[in-house]
């Protein structure tokens, strides 16, 4: 074989490295996706057997790079480019351990996550919302008659939040389940307001436990 033809020759071994890199970043992502989509918490799991099989087909691609530039030197083929195909999937390989701890960790922040939708049913405006948990208040100054608004709690904590707004001068109060629910529509709490002694809550713990 000419020196040509041996620096030209295409390599398994860095094939198969590129597969090794590539197939569980683009599984990851497809998961953390459909999650983010879905909520549901078959994805976690999938998410971390994807991390555990990935840090497994990082080291056997590893090993294949290895093992094509040790075969290469053997054989005494210099190929500048192969040697920046192996440092780019050396790279790509290498960067699935960083995108896999960001999506885990988002993916963490947004499974201890959930919206509670406030409804105001009156004729009158709604003053002074908060919503109050362990990690602190969250307010929003008014909601006029017929809208609704949204809180984002992120690790909100289990236990109960307390709503509490004005009405026509009224003071409003309600307990909300705090515990983060599985995916489904009970994970969304909803409070509806249709007057000051007339508050129900939908979603939560109860709702999710007598279907």
């Amino acid at each position: 074989m000419t020196q040509e033809a041996k620096s030209q020759r295409k390599s398994p071994l860095r094939s198969f490295a590129w597969q090794c890199a590539l197939i569980p970043l683009t599984s990851g992502t497809l998961i953390f996706l459909a999650y983010l989509i879905t909520f549901s918490e078959a994805y976690v799991w999938l998410g971390a057997a994807t991390i555990i099989l990935g840090t497994i087909f990082a080291f056997i691609g590893i090993c294949a790079l290895a093992l094509d530039h040790d075969e290469a030197r053997t054989e005494g083929a210099s190929d500048p480019r192969a040697d920046r195909n192996r440092n780019h999937c050396l790279t790509v390989i290498l960067a699935n351990f960083p995108i896999a701890l960001l999506m885990a960790y988002f993916g963490n922040l947004l499974y201890d996550s959930y919206p509670v939708t406030v409804h105001n049913h009156t004729a009158s405006t709604m003053a002074d919302l908060r919503l109050s948990h362990w990690g602190g208040t969250t307010t929003h100054a008014s909601l006029a008659p017929g809208e609704s608004e949204e809180f984002r709690l992120f690790r909100p904590g289990s236990g109960s939040l307390d709503f509490l707004a004005e009405l026509d001068g009224q003071p409003l109060q309600v307990e909300v389940d705090g515990y983060v629910m599985p995916a489904g529509p009970h994970r969304r709490r909803h409070v509806h307001v249709h007057g000051p002694a007339d508050i129900t809550v939908e979603g939560g713990w109860e709702d999710w436990s007598s279907d």
